[in-house]
């Protein structure tokens, strides 16, 4: 019926589920317009048991449904990790309870009916919330896909369809009654009343077996067995007539806990005339509430779990480490390009100090290479002749006589040195 893929949206900042639309039916005009009916009216499901529906989106060739996502298994997983792939009464009496609880609010108060009910559209989470997934949804699908398809199943899956719903008759609440009580049946055995063969001839004529002959059937001996109270509600749901059926899941849990003292099952009302049909509306019906009972020893006690929602702190934190990144990422990216900057002007300066460097160990290696050859060139030259010693003169002294001779005339002798 459709692809579920996770998403999330930018602009909650919230994870949700899409419900990726088959193609067939997107290109169907009716069938397109059937199914956001469907969608707007489960908008209208505000139910803390209920899958919300958020919105329908659509292009030129895909469509898709937005709906809340759930942590947690479908009760088909979960059954299916059983050692016998079944639970005891006691097990699922607190999920069947909480399914009662949001059948009645569709059909009483939203005036709607599932017409898919099985395990596979029950969603558990991990504090023991049953969640119904695909109000309407995914009948819509199937009977568009059965219009536009060679398949010619109605809408639904055929093992927990009524007979009424299997003959395509107006849906009504009791039609999800059944399905309920072929749900119950498949947890409780393994396999829902009829899974083999011809299924729709046998829901049509057939009556199942009973749970405890289905179990001995499968060879399922190591689970508790089932109390009488079970056996005869299950059967009153999966009774032909609608008219046998519990009117309200108020009455089933009713029958199951106190089946002394439970109700005794109203003729079905009629649908009203201005009631529309393109849609899987329900006739107003009246409440049957359970009548009080003294608490008894068998009655097992349901534990509340406290659910922590814990996604918008996840969110606010992953915002809060976004902005942190973009912040740090704009101051450091300025920085980071002034120091390559810096680093590339460092480099060209080492470079040329590097060449300045080898050029003066370049001159220095010349200039001894040049005084090197200066002195072998003169090492090389022949040695001068050596220069001739000066005469030495030796005069005799004057005689004594010179010294007493009398003055020239008009000589004057020199002044003394002071």
């Amino acid at each position: 019926m459709g692809l579920v893929i996770l998403a999330h949206d930018t602009v909650l900042d919230v994870p949700v589920a899409l419900k990726l639309i088959p193609e067939l039916v997107v290109r169907d005009t009716d069938g397109i317009g059937d199914l956001k009916k469907e969608v707007l009216r489960g908008m209208e499901l505000t139910h803390p048991n209920i899958v919300r529906v958020f919105s329908f989106e659509q292009d030129a060739k895909s469509a898709v449904i937005v709906m809340e996502h759930v942590q947690g298994e479908t009760l088909g997983e979960k059954k299916a990790q059983r050692p016998n792939r079944c639970f005891d009464c006691d097990e699922i009496l607190p999920w069947v309870e909480q399914l009662c609880t949001a059948l009645d609010y569709a059909h009483l108060e939203a005036r709607i009916a599932h017409r898919d009910l099985k395990p596979g559209n029950l969603m558990l989470t991990s504090a023991g919330r049953l969640k119904v997934a695909d109000f309407g949804i995914a009948s819509s699908l199937s009977d568009t896909l059965s219009r536009v398809s060679v398949r010619t199943d109605s809408s639904g899956t055929p093992p927990y369809m009524s007979p009424q719903q299997a003959m395509g008759e107006r849906p009504t609440h009791l039609d999800d009654i059944y399905s309920l009580g072929a749900t119950i049946y498949e947890l409780l055995t393994g396999k829902p009343p009829f899974f083999r063969g011809n299924i729709l001839a046998q829901v049509m004529h057939e009556e199942p077996a009973t749970m405890a002959q289905r179990r001995s059937e499968l060879g399922v001996h190591d689970c508790a067995s089932i109390p009488p109270a079970w056996e005869k509600t299950v059967a009153a749901c999966l009774s032909k007539n609608p008219a046998v059926r519990p009117q309200s899941g108020a009455a089933v849990m009713a029958m199951l806990t106190n089946p002394e003292r439970a109700l005794v099952a109203a003729s079905p009302a009629a649908n009203p005339p201005d009631l529309r049909i393109d849609v899987a509306s329900i006739p107003e019906l009246r409440r049957i509430p359970p009548r009080p009972s003294p608490p008894t020893p068998q009655t097992p006690k349901i534990v509340r779990r406290i659910e922590f929602n814990l996604q918008p702190v996840v969110g606010a934190c992953a915002s809060v480490v976004r902005w942190t990144v973009d912040l740090v990422g704009g101051v450091l990216r300025p920085i980071f390009k002034l120091a390559l900057v810096i680093a590339a002007l460092w480099g060209l300066l080492f470079l040329k100090q590097q060449w300045d460097a080898a050029q003066l160990k370049r001159d220095e290696a010349a200039a001894k290479q040049a005084a090197a050859a200066k002195l072998a060139e003169a090492a090389a030259a022949p040695a001068p002749a050596p220069a001739a010693s000066p005469q030495v003169i030796y005069l005799p002294p004057p005689p004594p006589n010179m010294l007493d001779r009398p003055p020239v005339p008009g000589h004057r002798p020199p002044h003394p040195r002071r």
